[in-house]
C-alpha cells in the first residue's frame, strides 16, 4: 500500500509529468469532476473530524490526509479500504479495487485532496458548458476572460447571460456529469447529492467571485497566492 510508504512532505502525484508544479492535477474524468471515491460521512467518521477539521488541514495543501491520520492515531496502512469498505458489496470487485487506488491518491496527495473536498466548481463540464452558460465562444475566452480578472458573472453579462440563465445552465451540466459518475460507480448517489447541494448553496459565491473560477490555464497555485482566496465551504 502507498499510505504505509507516504513520506511526512507533500509528495508530488506519481502520475505527475517531470516539473509538473505541487499543484499539478491528472487529466482523469474521475478527479476532474470531482467523483470522490468514498462517501464524505465515511471519513469524518473514520477520522473523528468534522468539516472545520478538514477545512484547516487543507487550506495548507502542502499537508496531506495521511499525515491528519498519523496525528490522530489512526494507522495509514489500511486507510484507504477502510474507507472504501462499506462500498464493497455495492460494485464489482475490479470497481472496488480501483477505488481503493483512487482513495489511496486522495490520502497521499496534499493538492489533490484539496481539489476533491473543496474546489466546488472545478470541473471539467464548466469550460465545456461555458458557451451555453456565459456566452462565450468557446473554453479558449472562457479561460482568457478569466485570466484577466472577470468574475463568472461579469463573463456571462458580457454575453448576454442573466445569473439565473448562466447558473441553470451550469448546474444542469454538472448533475449530468454527477450522474454519469453514479452509474459508473465511481461516487454514490448520496455523496453526489451532497455535492450537489454544496454547489447549490455556493453559486451565487463563485459566480462574483474573481479568484475561484478556474478554467483552462488557470493555475490554482497562482490563485492560493491571494490573501483573500478561499476554498472554504461556508
Amino acid at each position: 500500500m502507498l499510505l504505509a510508504a507516504a513520506p511526512a512532505a507533500h509528495a508530488a502525484d506519481p502520475a505527475a509529468p517531470p516539473g509538473a508544479p505541487d499543484d499539478w492535477l491528472p487529466a482523469e474524468a474521475w478527479v476532474m469532476e470531482r467523483w470522490l471515491p468514498y462517501e464524505e460521512s465515511r471519513f469524518m467518521e473514520v477520522f473523528a473530524s468534522d468539516r472545520g477539521d478538514l477545512d484547516t488541514w487543507l487550506a495548507d495543501d502542502t499537508r496531506t490526509l495521511a499525515q491528519l491520520a498519523r496525528r490522530r492515531g489512526i494507522p495509514v496502512g489500511t486507510l484507504a479500504e477502510r474507507l472504501v469498505a462499506p462500498r464493497r458489496g455495492s460494485v464489482s470487485p475490479a470497481t472496488y479495487r480501483v477505488l481503493v487506488a483512487r482513495a489511496e491518491r486522495t490520502l497521499t496527495q496534499g493538492h489533490l485532496a484539496q481539489h476533491m473536498f473543496f474546489h466546488n466548481f472545478h470541473h471539467w463540464s464548466v469550460p465545456d458548458s461555458a458557451a451555453r452558460a456565459f456566452g462565450v465562444a468557446g473554453k479558449a475566452e472562457w479561460s482568457r476572460l478569466l485570466r484577466k480578472g472577470l468574475s463568472p458573472l461579469a463573463i456571462a453579462r458580457r454575453g448576454g447571460r442573466t445569473e439565473a440563465r448562466a447558473g441553470s445552465v451550469l448546474l444542469a451540466a454538472l448533475r449530468r456529469t454527477t450522474a454519469q459518475g453514479v452509474r459508473q460507480g465511481a461516487h454514490t448517489p448520496r455523496q453526489a447529492r451532497l455535492y450537489a447541494r454544496i454547489r447549490r448553496e455556493r453559486l451565487p459565491h463563485w459566480l462574483r467571485d474573481t479568484r475561484d473560477g478556474y478554467g483552462p490555464g488557470v493555475t490554482v497555485s497562482s490563485a492560493r497566492r491571494s490573501p483573500s482566496f478561499t476554498c472554504r465551504i461556508k
